[in-house]
């Protein structure tokens, strides 16, 4: 029988006669959850007169920056999107802590960073986790596993403020739901226990061991005891004794240990670790993925709960988010479209998907860059006037170079729609036994509809009159940097994206870095303008511009793409065209030739050549700035 053809009532019952190869019920869906918003900012975007942006994120920021404007310097909090909900939080002191009305316990944090021994309650609590359980059900998400992976020691205020007592809060609420016949997700800590750690053994005996909560906590289905996860990475790996004590729980056996991190070297997979994200390419890691036809990141074949694969709306490699592609970006869903379409194809027992609601990230100053380069090797994408641009985000940078699948005010829901989409998909395959997306009504299998960025590879002339070309076409800049031509290719300075362009270290944050190849839109919107390819009438170099006749500079050629009207942290770097003089020819000829304005004003004619010694190029995130410059243009817009 061809599924396909078939309406869901007939298929639902045609399954009701068959037993199905795999049932759906062995196999989860998890996602990473963070529950520390409280002590790290909710509470100060919620409050009037903290920070002289109020409530704004760093995606207002980068998208609202100009000289002397905003900067991220400004901000509360780094909150990089604003959460449907509003800002929330779920700290709330236990009975008993604190003055009686909280009014004397702090907005926390406070100055200094010091966590206090209470903070002022979260408002709003249960209003907002009965909104979460309603949205990860919904999108068939089995468990969340709760963000508990940097603090591990106790007695700590700040390990109960921002960890332990929310996630108690949590299952407070989340029980009371349950008893009044809501449905919320299960629940996973996921929390470090390198050696000398003691927070674990509060989580055991306040949570997996509260009676209440047996059917709250998440089983493995293969041996039905509980799921506790832990870190394993090389700056805190997990202590083996306090493995062996968390499975033993005083003697119960009833916990299943399962390691969780991201970018694992291929035999920790093979080993049994999961990843909470994982890069595209398999063990050669990519960053650049507009040209793939899915993510193939890596499977971990078996552990104690089976297989697993690690999906994302986005990721990074190393610390180079917020770099010129450090990481793919969300690529208007795209990417986890990618991650998904492998995750289909491999169907494992479990997808781990990162992740619901970290939504505040600080800026790192200090931290090595992918591939062991030094900060200030690159520069942050975007972070023309906002910010120090050697200043970088690791984890998360705006609402659209993160891992973020809440609805948020920036982009909606249009990412977690993606997940419920795939996630039928995953259901309806398990139940048939099958492999792939190949159900036509759901959007996740529409690949190729959401194909809606492309590559503009930069060549460059090494030898003779110098001349600039942007082209769209591969196979063009195959023809053209052929060995022994005279155009190359103009590369990037990361190696993660390697899958589109070439890589090199020596461009870094050089000029030569900033006339790099970026992504543009493939398709004409609102709010995009066409980006054209011309030739110049008097000289023949190749330039670009936003109108069809070319600033009646040349002629076009093509239409590479478009390029958005506005900056966001979609389309952060700005572009602009800078003229100049050649100086090649001219330092031969002796003499420097007039400007691009007089040789239009005089109407020099192309039988001069020698006069018309100048060339175009692009720049990006910044001005031009070159001592030969003739001139330069305003922003023309924004690109990836």
């Amino acid at each position: 029988m061809d599924y396909r053809s078939v309406g869901y009532a007939a298929l639902a019952a045609a399954l009701l006669t068959v037993t199905p190869c795999y049932s759906a019920k062995n196999r989860t869906v998890g996602i990473l959850y963070s529950t520390w918003h409280g002590a790290l900012g909710a509470n100060k975007m919620n409050t009037p007169g903290y920070g002289k942006l109020g409530n704004h994120t760093v995606e207002w920021v980068i998208s609202n920056q100009s000289p002397g404007g905003p900067t991220i310097d400004d901000l509360s909090a780094f909150y990089h999107s604003t959460p449907k909900l509003g800002f929330y939080c779920i700290y709330r002191r236990r009975n008993g802590e604190g003055p009686p009305n909280g009014g004397e316990c702090p907005i926390c944090p406070i100055a200094g960073g010091h966590i206090p021994a209470c903070c002022r309650d979260c408002p709003n609590i249960p209003e907002t986790l009965r909104a979460h359980a309603s949205m990860l059900v919904s999108a068939g998400i089995d468990y969340i596993a709760t963000d508990a992976t940097n603090l591990f020691t106790w007695p700590s205020n700040e390990s109960d403020i921002i960890q332990l007592r929310p996630t108690e809060v949590l299952f407070e609420e989340w029980y009371n739901l349950r008893q009044q016949g809501v449905k919320t997700p299960r629940v996973v800590v996921w929390n470090c226990v390198p050696t000398n750690a003691t927070l674990w053994i509060e989580y055991l005996s306040r949570i997996y061991n509260n009676a209440s909560y047996a059917d709250l906590i998440q089983k493995n289905p293969k041996t039905g005891k509980y799921v506790f996860a832990v870190v394993n990475n090389s700056q805190r790996s997990p202590d083996p004794k306090i493995v062996q004590q968390i499975q033993s729980n005083n003697g119960r056996n009833n916990i299943d240990v399962i390691y969780i991190w991201a970018d694992n070297p291929a035999t920790s997979n093979l080993e049994g670790q999961w990843n909470f994200f994982a890069p595209c390419g398999g063990s050669r890691y990519t960053t650049s993925v507009v040209q793939r036809l899915e993510c193939n990141q890596q499977l971990t074949p078996t552990s104690i709960m089976g297989s697993s694969i690690a999906v994302s709306p986005s990721y990074q490699v190393g610390a180079g988010t917020s770099m010129p592609f450090g990481s793919p970006g969300k690529l208007s869903g795209f990417t986890l479209k990618l991650g998904f379409a492998t995750a289909l194809n491999t169907m494992p027992d479990n997808i781990f998907l990162s992740s619901f609601n970290e939504l505040l990230a600080g800026p790192t100053a200090g931290m090595p860059l992918p591939d062991g380069h030094p900060p200030g090797f690159v520069l942050t994408a975007g972070m023309e006037y906002a910010g120090p641009p050697t200043t970088f985000w690791v984890d998360t940078y705006g609402a659209y170079r993160s891992r973020d699948l809440e609805p948020t005010l920036e982009y909606g829901s249009v990412y977690l729609d993606i997940v419920a989409s795939c996630l039928r998909v995953y259901e309806r395959n398990s139940l048939l036994g099958i492999n792939g997306c190949t159900m036509d009504n759901e959007t996740c299998c529409d690949l190729e509809g959401s194909r809606i960025y492309q590559p503009l590879w930069s060549l460059a002339t090494w030898k003779g009159k110098e001349d600039y070309l942007l082209t769209s076409a591969s196979e063009e800049k195959l023809v053209l940097t052929v060995p022994g031509s005279k155009w190359y290719e103009v590369c990037v300075a990361l190696a993660r994206s390697q899958d589109d362009f070439c890589y090199d270290s020596r461009v870094g944050a050089t000029s030569n870095g900033l006339r790099g190849p970026f992504l543009v839109r493939t398709v004409a919107e609102a709010g995009y303008t066409a980006l054209y390819r011309c030739t110049d009438n008097n000289n023949g170099v190749h330039f670009f511009a936003t109108s069809s006749d070319c600033d009646t500079l040349g002629k076009a050629e093509s239409i590479l793409g478009y390029v958005a009207n506005t900056r966001s942290t979609d389309m952060a770097r700005s572009l602009r065209r800078c003229a100049v003089y050649d100086t090649r020819v001219n330092e031969s000829l002796g003499y420097m030739p007039p400007s691009i304005e007089q040789l239009r004003l005089q109407n020099i004619s192309q039988e001069k050549p020698a006069n018309l010694s100048y060339h175009y190029y692009h720049t990006l995130d910044s001005v031009c700035n070159n001592s030969q410059l003739i001139e330069g243009t305003d922003i023309l817009g924004y690109v990836f």
